[in-house]
């Protein structure tokens, strides 16, 4: 465990606004930059992030209705506003499952990645054909000066454990007003979600932009602003997005002092807390209903929303009888100790409630398998 000084500012005078954990959530009093104080080490950090993805069939990745080829596509018609794609070279700083890159070839550009995640390299390169993935984190890298016209960060900065250095890096790679683009999560619209509460317990999220630290954090690395606003993905765990336009500004001048957002962030990250501690509550509840009822319990969804669920909530004394997944290749395996089965199966387990255990799949599942309520099964959705 390690402890930091801002990132913004280099100040050391914190607030600590949520506690989970040895992991504690801070906001800067002297800018409002919200961060991790302490949290795990670089070298922690980069060993977690070597197979970090989550494991998806190639059969949903390659299909042009997955959400990251969806989420891609938004982005591409967001970025033709600034640019054209004409004899472009473009790197995307963790880039995943290569779906940004993939359009953007097939659209003439030359496209560059970098990604930790060696499986998703592999993905990358044998069924997207992209060849210029490279394995690595930004840190590994060394820069070449002047080389790019766009670079992407989408929903990686966050994660860094250095973002001022980060767009440094950013900076020097980029030709004269080349185009930095990002996506963040905007930590003034968090939703009330398990997806916020494992990016905190798993120690991945290390930073919390507000439109106002990303701007202060971009104009003291020398870039000028385009455009930042709020912009929801197709993804519903990323339905807080805050989008950055910025351009390499060798001519900006940077100031010696940063604004303040601390009352800002301060208020409404109360609000996500206390959010989230209420659902923590209705949850716990829920459980101890069924304890005191002796009702036999399916949770749907064998992920990591799930794997989350049991770590916010404490089910031990509950009478589950086992989870249910869509994922043919999760069937018959384990999770947590419970048997997963196929959607077929679990309704001859003869459940009492079945809770549904997934953010972006809820309203779908549910759709699906309300009819059972008919039959006296209650069925229960985690963010109605």
């Amino acid at each position: 465990m390690q402890y930091v000084n801002c990132n913004l500012c280099q100040a050391n005078d914190y607030q600590q606004l949520w506690r989970e954990n040895e992991f504690s959530l801070v906001a800067c009093k002297k800018c409002g930059l919200v961060y991790l104080n302490p949290r795990i080490s670089q070298q922690e950090t980069r060993l977690f992030y070597k197979g970090y993805l989550p494991r998806y069939p190639d059969e949903y990745l390659l299909s042009a209705e997955n959400a990251f080829a969806k989420t891609a596509q938004e982005r591409i018609g967001f970025l033709q506003q600034y640019n054209n794609f004409c004899k472009t070279k473009i790197l995307e700083i963790g880039c995943g499952y290569g779906h940004f890159l993939h359009l953007l070839q097939e659209r003439g550009c030359e496209v560059y990645g970098i990604e930790p995640s060696s499986e998703s390299v592999s993905f990358t390169a044998k069924r997207l054909g992209l060849r210029n993935v490279t394995n690595a984190v930004l840190e590994e890298i060394q820069p070449v000066k002047d080389e790019y016209d766009i670079i992407a960060l989408f929903h990686v900065l966050e994660h860094l454990q250095d973002p001022a250095a980060a767009l440094r890096q950013a900076w020097e790679m980029l030709k004269d007003k080349g185009i930095l683009f990002i996506d963040i999560p905007d930590i003034c619209r968090l939703p009330i979600t398990l997806i916020e509460y494992f990016e905190l317990y798993t120690n991945q999220h290390l930073y919390g932009f507000s439109a106002i630290t990303i701007r202060e954090l971009l104009v003291q690395c020398k870039f000028s602003i385009d455009y930042i606003g709020n912009r929801p993905l197709a993804v519903n765990s990323f339905t807080s997005n805050l989008r950055v336009i910025a351009r390499k500004d060798k001519k900006i001048i940077t100031k010696d002092t940063v604004s303040n957002d601390f009352e800002n962030v301060e208020q409404t990250l109360k609000l996500f807390i206390s959010g989230m501690e209420d659902l923590r509550l209705q949850l716990q509840l829920k459980a101890e209903e069924w304890k005191q009822k002796g009702q036999r319990v399916i949770i749907y969804g064998a992920g990591f929303h799930t794997l989350t669920l049991f770590e916010f909530v404490d089910f031990s004394s509950c009478n589950i009888i086992g989870m249910v997944d869509d994922d043919a290749l999760k069937w018959g395996s384990s999770l947590n100790g419970y048997h997963i089965y196929s959607p077929d199966q679990f309704i001859q387990l003869h459940p009492d409630v079945i809770m549904i255990s997934s953010l972006g799949s809820e309203d779908k599942i549910y759709n699906r398998i309300k009819t059972l309520e008919r039959s006296g099964i209650s069925v229960i959705k985690i963010y109605s």
